[in-house]
């Protein structure tokens, strides 16, 4: 996890600012922008699997600022709302997103968003 951490914290600096519309380094952010983005979404995981929502969550709201579409984020927050004992809010995070991709992309949700979804209707 530390190791993501420092990665994180490194992709989150500016790349090239002084070169904003110079299209020559537009590969290169773009990697740059997958970089952050995996690490994101590693760690993410991680932090969820060891138990640490207080570290996941800053996370997730940071992701699904960028990707309202995001499952993993969506989940996450529905997670950590259900880690900490809020079935109410577990239940509306996951709601939202599973009523947003449907009207908004016509998808259907995942096998793991409806596992989560029934979790949340057990717990609750």
């Amino acid at each position: 996890m530390a190791s993501y951490e420092a990665l994180l914290d490194y992709n989150e600096r500016i790349f090239l600012p002084e070169n904003t519309f110079d299209d020559a380094f537009d590969s290169c952010r773009r990697e740059h922008e997958v970089a952050h983005r995996y690490s994101e979404s590693r760690l993410l995981r991680l932090y969820l699997i060891r138990g640490l929502p207080h570290k996941a969550l800053p996370i997730a709201l940071s992701v699904l600022e960028r990707d309202p579409y995001s499952e993993a984020a969506s989940t996450a927050i529905a997670e950590v709302s259900l880690l900490q004992g809020n079935v109410v809010a577990a239940r509306s995070q996951l709601a939202r997103y599973l009523e947003t991709i449907r009207r908004e992309l016509g998808v259907d949700p995942s096998r793991s968003a409806l596992r989560l979804w029934k979790r949340i209707e057990r717990a609750g």
